[in-house]
């Protein structure tokens, strides 16, 4: 049988890219005790626009998702934390989550985890803990798929200039050490695994073939030529944009459920339908 529509108000049916945003919008603002997981889980499991359209809470790398211009309105920045927040619990447990099951396949795996790394690009607006661990739990599930797709998309890299980001470090570390992340687990009764030894000689590869000692070096030096900078001038590293290897963001740790539903003004109580999912 369909899973159950909560209702929706009268009018033309909703479509496209609109209709999968709202309605991410409507679940994404729920209370923990509301939550329909199953629901969404089984929603997501459908892979496509849907699954897409709630990592990009994540990433928060394109409209509306990034800030919610286009839409209903610009967000704030704490609306933005928790929608992200309850999209990672969510992906978590598609990936890993006791009903989880090989649903994406994977070319579709690599665009979701393009789509995440865009999220750590720098002056992008996405949370890098909730990122990265999401990351850790689709290689913790599926490592083999996984770890060709975070190359492709140049993830060594991407990690390495972005660490001062929360998370950034745990995830690099796991993925050239091959231990495990120092990353919360978000799937009770779930035990994060780190990847397996011949993927590792896989990431060696990589880091052999782009050079990593140099590319390490013109990034240590481009840091201090900034930071040098940024003193001579009497300017910190914060004003000028620079990163500080020293200094971590504040959140270094992944937040639980969000309890505080949101309640935007003007927002109608009647959600968007969610598309039909036909069982077997």
């Amino acid at each position: 049988s369909p899973v159950a529509a909560p209702p929706r108000s009268p009018g033309p049916e909703p479509h496209g890219d609109a209709h999968m945003y709202e309605l991410w919008c409507h679940w994404l603002d729920m209370e923990e005790g509301q939550f329909p997981m199953s629901q969404v889980l089984q929603v997501v499991a459908q892979g496509g626009a849907f699954s897409l359209s709630l990592f990009r809470f994540m990433a928060r790398a394109s409209e509306p998702h990034r800030s919610g211009e286009g839409a209903h309105g610009a967000w704030s920045e704490s609306e933005a934390v928790r929608r992200s927040c309850v999209a990672m619990h969510v992906a978590c447990h598609a990936f890993a989550g006791p009903s989880s099951a090989a649903w994406c396949p994977t070319q579709a795996l690599g665009l979701l985890c393009c789509e995440l790394m865009g999220g750590l690009q720098p002056r992008s607006r996405g949370c890098s803990m909730h990122i990265c661990t999401v990351l850790q739990h689709m290689l913790s599930a599926r490592d083999a798929e996984v770890v060709g797709a975070l190359l492709q998309s140049h993830a060594p890299f991407v990690l390495l200039r972005a660490l001062d980001q929360p998370g950034c470090p745990e995830l690099l570390q796991a993925m050239l050490l091959g231990c495990q992340a120092l990353l919360p687990p978000v799937v009770s009764m779930h035990t994060l695994r780190p990847i397996s030894a011949p993927l590792l000689h896989q990431v060696l590869g990589y880091v052999q073939s782009m050079q990593w000692p140099t590319l390490v070096g013109i990034l240590l030096a481009s840091i201090a030529a900034t930071e040098e900078s940024a003193d001579e001038g009497g300017g910190s590293s914060a004003a000028t944009g620079s990163p500080r290897l020293a200094e971590r963001r504040p959140g270094a740790q992944s937040p639980p459920f969000p309890t505080t539903p949101l309640r935007r003004p003007g927002s109608g109580s009647c959600p968007p339908s969610p598309p039909t999912v036909e069982q077997p």
